[in-house]
């Protein structure tokens, strides 16, 4: 088995990563999930050789791992980002680009964002812009945008001055019933001197460090 050649080289367990597009799930891939369930539970009782575990288990097992950053990529058109970023739908970055500065800000200065970091998350959905790009659903896209970085602004000014109006972020709660587990305080490392192009690499890497977060836990 590959894991034990691995095992013997590295003088320690290896780390295989098998990463899934949950989108994909019924959508593409119909049978994935039901794969994906036989996978695990045979994993859990077939075998010995390996074990699943979150990547939180992995940083905490106490391991040394070389640490790199990512490059850029994409599985898009022309092999960047053209899908996510081109003269169609380039207006929405500059408004994401400040709620998650302001969420950089907010995460140093308070202990408690009331979901605002939720509200910016949810903006900034990669297919707000490939909807645009695609053509298809172009006012919908649109409207999402604008709808949740109008959230974010009125409900940001809401925390600032401790003045929350619960009935309307209860039903802001119920239509995005999602990532209850999220941490608004990883969105403090984001540094806002970066130029553009540097500064949306390292936004989406905060952003999926967050999402990540909040779905492992």
């Amino acid at each position: 088995m590959q894991f034990d050649y691995w095992r013997s080289l590295f003088g320690r367990p290896p780390v295989d990563v098998s990463p899934y597009e949950a989108e994909l799930f019924g959508h593409w891939w119909f049978e994935g999930p039901e794969f994906l369930d036989l996978l695990v539970r045979k994993i859990a009782c077939d075998q010995r050789g390996y074990r699943l575990s979150s990547p939180t288990d992995v940083i905490e097992s106490g391991f040394k791992f070389q640490v790199a950053m990512p490059t850029a990529s994409s599985w898009g058109a022309y092999r960047y980002s053209d899908s996510w970023l081109n003269e169609k739908n380039d207006w929405i970055w500059p408004n994401i680009h400040n709620p998650f500065n302001l969420m950089a800000e907010l995460a140093r200065e308070r202990q408690s964002a009331e979901g605002v970091e939720l509200r910016a998350l949810v903006a900034s959905s990669s297919d707000w812009p490939f909807m645009i790009t695609m053509g298809t659903t172009v006012p919908y896209a649109e409207r999402r945008v604008r709808q949740h970085i109008n959230q974010f602004n009125r409900l940001l000014a809401q925390v600032k001055a401790h003045r929350i109006n619960e009935d309307w972020l209860e039903q802001l709660e119920f239509a995005d019933n999602i990532f209850h587990n999220i941490d608004f305080h990883d969105f403090a490392p984001v540094i806002s001197k970066l130029l553009c192009g540097k500064r949306t690499c390292w936004l989406v890497f905060n952003c999926n460090a967050a999402l990540s977060r909040a779905w492992l836990n």
